[in-house]
């Protein structure tokens, strides 16, 4: 096990906060259309655009109601480009509304086929994370594996490149968790989340400026990852969410961890 040396991080055997199953686990709840709480979410079994209602009083029944018709898309007046950069363009799009008004966006276009997070699951139950410099925020940031989709792969083939270069490990299964988008209301930009079992060297050489430091985490602590100040990509944070509730699934965590 790699030894736990982060700057300002959150210790493994650090008490949990209090705002953990107060805020963040209801609200990424809510993103991940978990029918527990009483939101409205999108049911993934009902037909697309119906929604979860719970009955006055019976929250843990599920109700359908027909949905309203869905408002039909802003009609596209026009489109140009503005910026350009290595991965990115920014266009200026012009639109109408369905009720006559006129508004001229900007959307961020990403090149390329997306992104890809990978969640490494070790035998010995760990999670490996990656400390890695990010421009964006000027830190050092801890995450998950990740990376861009190449031109012609697949997001599977990147996940697993990806974990080999960043890792230096392979996965014999690799399953998916879910799309995500990020920034809809400006970008195209899509990211897939990943986990990996079954873990076996095989490293393949990257592109990263500087080797990468590994942090393992016990999975029986992973509630205290989101303490840590390194972790501030909501991927992240929404990744070790879905993580806990897969593994959960699949009897690998006991009921009492979050």
């Amino acid at each position: 096990m790699v030894p736990w040396c982060g700057r300002g991080g959150a210790s493994p055997d650090a008490p949990a906060p209090l705002f953990l199953g107060l805020f963040i686990v209801p609200t990424i709840e809510s993103i991940v259309r978990e029918p527990a709480l009483n939101f409205g979410v999108i049911d993934p079994a009902a037909r697309p655009g119906a929604r979860y209602n719970a009955p006055a009083g019976d929250a843990g029944t599920r109700s359908f109601r027909t949905p309203a018709p869905l408002k039909h898309k802003p009609h596209i007046l026009g489109r140009h480009t503005v910026a350009r950069s290595r991965l990115f363009r920014v266009d200026a799009v012009d639109l109408e509304f369905g009720n006559g008004a006129r508004r001229n966006f900007e959307q961020l276009v990403a090149s390329g086929e997306g992104g890809v997070v990978v969640i490494p699951v070790t035998g010995k139950g760990e999670v490996v994370l990656i400390e890695e410099y990010a421009l964006g925020t000027n830190e050092y940031e801890l995450g998950f594996v990740k990376g861009l989709i190449d031109h012609g792969e697949s997001a599977r083939d990147a996940a697993l490149r990806e974990l080999r270069e960043e890792t230096g490990l392979a996965a014999r299964r690799l399953e998916l968790l879910d799309e995500v988008t990020l920034m809809p209301a400006y970008s195209n930009f899509r990211s897939s989340l990943f986990v990996a079992l079954d873990l076996y060297d095989d490293p393949l050489e990257g592109d990263e400026p500087e080797p990468l430091e590994q942090v393992r985490w016990p999975l029986e602590r992973i509630e205290h990852l989101h303490a840590d100040s390194r972790i501030t990509d909501a991927r992240t944070r929404l990744a070790l969410f879905l993580l806990t509730r897969h593994l959960r699934r699949a009897s690998r965590l006991p009921d009492g961890e979050a």
